[in-house]
């Protein structure tokens, strides 16, 4: 009798436990379940265009002349990823700026440009881009430039004056460049080429303007998984 009511106690502990295991196996895959693979990057980066001639185009006479610099400045973007080794990013810079000094003419011209932009932007991973390492990419991007420049002439003889000149400049880009991911953040690197022309012929009433933003653009930027 004893040795009867001592089995059925096994059975019931055995049973029990397996109970136990089986709840906690259940729960631990549930949890699992609910864990999220962080989808999504927010960074920033120091942003620098290299960019082509600002050219000058005199309306009374024939002079022209040109002059080129580099437009510095601050962005901020958000990036979604999807399929692995893939993401679409939004790109937003502004307080770029740009100082110039050429002479036209008998006139000594100093130009202020400052200037913001927008960017949809894609890119292809060669390595999954949620995984920890290096992981080097393609992209290519579309954007405006939205530009104003303030025309300094200083003649030889005479009243020195303002000029304002305007543009929305439509650029598109093709980069390349890698991530080094690390935890639940990491780094940037990325070079790339712009292409992207626009005219202001009537702004200006002493010259004729063209705006050519062919050039390149580097940036470092961090970034963090959310």
């Amino acid at each position: 009798m004893k040795e009867k009511r001592a089995g059925l106690l096994y059975k019931l502990c055995f049973v029990l436990l397996m109970s136990v295991f089986l709840g906690l196996v259940s729960i631990s895959a549930k949890a699992q379940t609910r864990i999220k693979v962080p989808k999504s990057k927010i960074g920033a980066t120091p942003h620098t265009h290299s960019t082509g001639n600002f050219e000058l185009d005199a309306k009374a006479s024939t002079d022209e002349g040109s002059v080129s610099g580099s437009l510095v400045g601050f962005a901020l973007f958000y990036e979604r990823l999807f399929l692995d080794k893939f993401s679409a990013a939004f790109k937003y810079g502004y307080g770029l700026e740009r100082s110039m000094e050429t002479t036209i003419g008998t006139d000594d011209l100093e130009i202020l440009e400052t200037a913001s932009f927008w960017s949809l932007e894609f890119r292809a991973f060669v390595r999954d881009n949620i995984r920890p390492g290096l992981k080097p990419f393609l992209g290519v991007a579309y954007g405006n430039y939205s530009v104003n420049s303030t025309i300094t002439i200083i003649p030889t003889a005479g009243t020195e004056s303002e000029e304002d000149t305007s543009a929305t400049i439509p650029f598109t880009m093709l980069s390349l460049g890698a991530d080094y991911t690390f935890g639940f953040g990491g780094i940037r690197l990325e070079a790339g080429q712009t292409t992207g022309r626009r005219n202001d012929l009537d702004s200006s009433d002493t010259y004729r303007v063209t705006y050519n933003y062919d050039g390149s653009v580097v940036g470092i930027s961090v970034y963090s998984f959310f």
